[in-house]
């Protein structure tokens, strides 16, 4: 009751109101959450959030942005990939994002074709880590983290970004990646 009365009295509130407030603070799920990742050398940024259904207890992948931070304000983004457009999946704290995904020619060759809003000219210019868009088939981020075992915002989690080419060739970048909850 001593511990009800100060916090009221700090919050310049009767007893009641003061707890439900800090019950609320305590119980209240996020709306929503996701990570912020970085590379070694903070020039590559990747961002990606998931919807969020706290009464469901759900999250599905809304977005992932990726970012050059040593090019100009205005020029970093390199793609987004909208989990609302099937570009975007993810199993727990791993997303996978399609780049291009093959398609047959005429002639029977492979060749990409972007899955992603880009158009072509963009997908065969725009570079992440040396590779064009339309060279990539997917990027995936892997998180250590799992939602069972919940951490607080801000929290600092490794992180590895794989990126899988068009011939199968894999290229891998560690991430320094921190907890967004809201």
């Amino acid at each position: 009751m001593k511990i009800q009365n100060k916090i009221g009295k700090v919050l310049g509130m009767t007893a009641t109101p003061a707890m439900a407030l800090v019950a609320c603070l305590f119980v209240s799920d996020a709306w929503a959450d996701g990570f912020v990742c970085y590379s070694s050398e903070e020039q590559l940024q990747i961002q990606v959030y998931n919807h969020t259904s706290p009464a469901d207890g759900t999250r599905s992948p809304s977005v992932m942005i990726v970012s050059d931070l040593s090019q100009e304000f205005g020029d970093q983004l390199i793609a987004k990939f909208s989990g609302d457009k099937g570009e975007l999946f993810a199993d727990g704290a791993r997303y996978f994002a399609r780049a291009s995904t093959p398609i047959s020619s005429q002639e029977g060759e492979s060749s990409s074709k972007t899955a992603n809003s880009w158009d072509e000219e963009v997908s065969n210019s725009v570079e992440l880590l040396g590779y064009t868009l339309s060279s990539l088939l997917e990027l995936s981020l892997a998180i250590d983290f799992n939602y069972e075992m919940p951490v607080e915002r801000g929290t600092t989690l490794r992180g590895v970004l794989e990126l899988v080419e068009q011939n199968g060739n894999i290229e891998w970048l560690e991430m320094d990646c921190v907890r967004y909850l809201r």
